[in-house]
């Protein structure tokens, strides 16, 4: 049997960390067009100004934010905010009704609901932290005082954007969860798998599919440079095919001929993609050897096309 691989072999162990240090921050174009459901009104309207000119090339939403809401630092009163921002007309400047707590010292002064949006929105500030700035007992009773005040916050994923977004953001991201995968290998592992069967379902594997279709009409190259280094991993490769040739001749005439599809690139119903994963599956898990002999293939095919 003559048979021509177009399979790139996958990772079951699920040892490597999902998060890597290397990554790009997200761009901003990304962001409005994936994401700008997390994104505070005034932030997402500036954002797509910028696109429509043309203009968002090196500006990152963490810059868009600190020039819309930095402004707020230099404000004396709430009234001045409001002025600004009247988006943050209903803020009162006092918890109400609360003389007789104890724990009230830093929220009976006039500028209380000034100095929570400053530090929050203008300086970034989490609710932890300003809870502890203000000498709280916890974060639990600054949002009670929010709330009293009828404060405007953002999503947590907001705040997890405006990191993204920036190079030294990104990277710290990245090293904290590197951190964290190295410290609970555990749950990590636990993590992965749960990923991974989520990435089975079938309207998963559609979007993702409809995705990397948009992606590769816009960007033909990326499509030719995998088909080139898959092509060049397998020639360097004869051991491999020659082993998968010799297993699938064990496995029955239906999968001689789902692989004859599979090498003419003809398009494969579910259940024959089901069928020849499973295939593939029971290869790698019978020649763990061979597995690793193409990995290496593969990544020095990669390092010398770099």
């Amino acid at each position: 049997m003559n048979m021509q691989i177009n399979y790139v072999s996958y990772n079951t162990s699920y040892n490597s960390p999902a998060f890597g240090a290397k990554g790009c921050p997200i761009s901003l174009r990304y962001i409005v067009d994936k994401r700008s459901y997390y994104l505070p009104e005034r932030v997402l309207r500036y954002a797509r100004e910028l696109i429509a000119r043309g203009e968002d090339t090196g500006v990152s939403l963490l810059d868009i934010h600190k020039k819309i809401y930095e402004p707020i630092l230099e404000c004396k009163t709430l009234a001045e905010v409001k002025k600004l921002f009247p988006e943050f007309d209903k803020v009162l400047p006092v918890v109400p009704c609360q003389k007789r707590s104890i724990n009230l010292k830093s929220r009976q002064t006039e500028n209380f609901g000034l100095k929570v949006l400053q530090d929050y929105w203008g300086n970034l500030m989490t609710k932890d932290e300003i809870a502890k700035m203000l000498g709280m007992p916890s974060r639990g009773t600054l949002d009670f005082s929010l709330n009293k005040i009828n404060f405007a916050g953002y999503h947590h994923n907001y705040r997890t954007l405006l990191k993204a977004s920036d190079t030294a953001g990104n990277k710290n991201i990245a090293d904290k969860t590197k951190a964290w995968n190295k410290a609970n290998p555990e749950l990590r592992q636990a993590l992965n798998k749960h990923a991974a069967q989520f990435c089975k379902k079938e309207e998963y594997r559609q979007a993702q599919a409809q995705r990397m279709f948009e992606y590769d009409m816009l960007h033909p190259e990326r499509r030719q440079k995998i088909s080139q280094k898959s092509k060049e991993m397998w020639n360097r490769c004869p051991e491999v095919k020659t082993a998968m040739c010799q297993f699938s001749k064990k496995q029955g005439q239906y999968l001689s001929i789902l692989l004859a599809k599979h090498a003419k690139k003809l398009p494969l119903s579910e259940t024959e993609q089901i069928v020849l994963n499973s295939f593939f599956k029971k290869f790698w898990m019978a020649h763990p050897e061979m597995k690793k002999i193409l990995a290496d293939a593969l990544s020095d095919v990669i390092n010398e096309m770099a």
